[in-house]
């Protein structure tokens, strides 16, 4: 395609970095630098500026500081900075309020005063003020003062954009409720259903093994960060309490964990049963090895690691936050409890510990649920119609 438009993509988190929003990028961005020169606006964790070249894509690092919250560290990027990257953009797409998001809001609002036909949109893939609720500060007025300050700026930031992208209607909703006026499109993510599939028999035995388990072992499952809103503590409390009132459990029960993070509250709870894997470049096999997937998350929007869990084929215990809860259906594809429960957790696990059938009736409908309304094929779709609209 000739004369191709120069989309420009900014975000606080980039690969190798494995998340929501990385997971997100990585399969559109392919898809995307067929129809537009891409630059990608990016940390550079090593705190060296460079530039990279990945899927057809520009990609231009910056520095990060020994500053950040939730594992996130803050990106040395201030809007002079980030304003030569912009000139030739067509498009300016942030990711995030966050400073690397922030600064090129900024730098984009100024390339328009000055007469670039720029357009400048957002995905909104967290509601940022709402994630700093959990976040553990010794100051409850600081964390007070903080939260109203990111609420400002989300409200400021994100009315200055021509267009903002959701992942679900309940998060629209949210920000029309701080009184985000822009126009929004919901644009659900998508599992690659290819890589995340229902295992065989002989394919997950082989899993397990491989992680070191025995056949009979009831593999309990969380993919994601260790960090105060992820609330992994109440997976790990209910994972105990089964233990201690079941004696066969005690030994067959065993707690997966893949991500990293801070886990000292969460071993508080645990003996030799758990495995906590830190940083895996590819989770499927792990997810594979599971029987049950638990999300205790105190907040989320789409929550991919859920996603990819129902594309695999396994029943889904999760709390009732963001779009959560309009995906999981009681006793179709999963189970909801209430947030910080562990004893509610612990008897919605027993239910389906305790009857095989139940687990794969309920884990094919949650595979069949992710094919019909969460596939990367629909979410590019999508994104196209809107981006060739700007």
């Amino acid at each position: 395609m000739k004369n191709k438009k120069v989309l420009v993509i900014t975000t606080d988190t980039f690969l190798p970095k494995r998340d929501g929003v990385t997971t997100f990028l990585a399969n559109i961005i392919p898809e995307l630098s067929e129809r537009y020169k891409i630059r990608i606006l990016a940390p550079s964790y090593n705190k060296k500026h460079w530039t990279e070249t990945w899927q057809g894509a520009e990609v231009v690092r910056f520095p990060v500081s020994s500053l950040g919250l939730s594992g996130y560290p803050a990106v040395k990027a201030t809007p002079w900075r980030i304003k030569p990257y912009l000139k030739d953009a067509n498009i300016v797409w942030v990711n995030s309020a966050a400073p690397l998001g922030a600064s090129a809001m900024m730098a984009a609002r100024s390339l328009k005063r000055q007469g670039h036909a720029v357009k400048l949109i957002a995905f909104t893939h967290a509601i940022e003020w709402d994630q700093l609720t959990h976040v553990v500060l010794r100051s409850k007025w600081l964390k007070k003062q903080l939260i109203r300050l990111v609420a400002y700026l989300g409200w400021y930031f994100y009315n200055k954009c021509d267009h903002l992208l959701v992942p679900s209607e309940g998060v629209a909703q949210e920000l029309l409720s701080k009184h985000i006026k822009t126009q929004k499109t919901v644009v659900p993510l998508g599992v690659d259903s290819d890589a995340f599939t229902i295992p065989t028999r002989r394919e997950k035995l082989l899993a397990k093994r491989r992680l070191g388990y025995r056949p009979n072992d009831v593999i309990i499952g969380y993919c994601g960060r260790l960090s105060p809103e992820k609330d992994v503590e109440t997976l790990a409390e209910a994972c105990a309490l089964l233990r201690q009132h079941n004696n066969r459990l005690n030994h067959n029960l065993k707690l997966l964990i893949v991500g990293d993070g801070n886990h000292e509250n969460v071993t508080d709870f645990l003996d030799d049963k758990y495995k906590i894997t830190g940083f895996v470049k590819n989770v499927v096999p792990y997810v594979h090895a599971m029987d049950i997937f638990v999300m205790p998350s105190l907040t989320e929007t789409t929550s991919l690691a859920t996603l990819e869990a129902m594309s695999c084929g396994l029943p889904i215990v999760a709390t009732p936050v963001g779009h959560i809860k309009d995906y999981i259906i009681k006793g179709y594809n999963g189970f909801l409890f209430p947030k910080e429960d562990p004893k509610l957790l612990a008897q919605k696990l027993y239910k389906l510990i305790q009857n095989p059938s139940l687990r794969e009736r309920i884990g094919k409908k949650a595979r069949k649920t992710v094919l019909e309304k969460y596939t990367w094929e629909r979410t590019i779709v999508k994104l196209q119609r809107l981006l060739d609209s700007l």
